[in-house]
């Protein structure tokens, strides 16, 4: 008699697993072909949504271009403060305008949906990378070529701006001629001809200064040309991309999570009825079934 225990406690707990594995194969083709159809439509769906792709481009920005000048020129933008100009109105509207050139004054609804197509971030490396998303591969690499071109036009100084640079470049020729002058002179001349009675340590103590001030002036004579022009396109590494996969939807994955989803609402709603099945028909629980389809009979308060 003792025996007997175990064994009826493996004959009702085996039932139940068999149960369930019954209940799959009875319905294996529902769980399959239910799936797989629901990934295909979805696969099939995916081709017909508006597409997504990313144009990509890199720019490379000199952190200090001129470390010994005392006064920063209109191009020295640090790649923080470009990333932030790429998508300032200044940028966007021009763009807007050409998109759509019909449309009268751009409002800030529109700014704002262009401003959510560009996304322009700065890496750990320096460098900023300007991503644009849009329904073709063609206008996403169009636009990105556009908000670089923007970009750039805004780091050409203005009309009253140029006007110092130039006065500025002017000094900075006649300074560096003049100190050039003077260092020629010494070394063709001596010391000597620099009329003061000079030691040993004075003298090189004024050539080292000289020099410096030499290096000085030729970065700026070299530098206010370039600002005058605004940042060239040699700072760009990389010129926008022409995506040829969308980025979303990603079809693959779309479709087995629509496949997944769908084989889990099967087997909830197969084990949900098989449950149901297995109470109704239990004596005790025949007139509590009959009362709630009562209760849920059209018209029934």
């Amino acid at each position: 008699m003792s025996e007997a225990v175990p064994s009826a406690s493996n004959n009702q707990t085996q039932p139940d697993w068999f149960g369930r594995l019954i209940v799959v194969a009875a319905n294996i083709k529902l769980l399959v072909l239910g799936p797989l159809a629901a990934a295909l439509i979805v696969y099939g769906i995916c081709f017909v949504v508006p597409q997504r792709y990313v144009s990509l481009a890199i720019v490379a920005l000199p952190p200090q271009p001129l470390p010994t000048s005392t006064q920063t020129l209109p191009t020295q933008q640090s790649p923080t403060q470009a990333a932030a100009m790429m998508t300032s109105p200044l940028v966007l509207d021009p763009i807007l305008l050409s998109l759509n050139p019909g449309d009268g004054p751009v409002v800030e609804r529109d700014r704002s949906k262009l401003a959510d197509k560009i996304k322009a971030t700065v890496g750990k490396d320096l460098l900023l990378r300007l991503e644009v998303t849009a329904p073709t591969p063609v206008q996403a690499q169009s636009i990105a070529k556009s908000v670089i071109e923007g970009w750039r036009k805004t780091t050409v100084p203005g009309a009253s701006e140029r006007v110092d640079l130039e006065k500025r470049l002017d000094h900075m020729k006649a300074s560096l001629a003049m100190v050039t002058k003077v260092l020629e002179k010494t070394a063709d001349e001596g010391l000597a001809a620099l009329n003061k009675p000079l030691t040993r340590g004075e003298a090189s103590a004024g050539l080292v200064g000289l020099g410096e001030l030499q290096a000085r002036f030729l970065s700026e004579v070299l530098a206010i040309p370039r600002a005058l022009q605004g940042i060239s396109m040699d700072v760009v590494v990389q010129l926008p991309t022409l995506p040829i996969e969308s980025v979303w939807p990603k079809k693959w994955l779309v479709s087995l999570l629509a496949g997944a989803s769908v084989l889990l609402g099967l087997l909830v709603w197969i084990f949900g009825v098989q449950n149901w099945t297995r109470y109704s028909i239990e004596p005790g629980n025949a007139k509590k079934v009959e009362e709630l389809r009562r209760a849920l009979q059209p018209g029934r308060n």
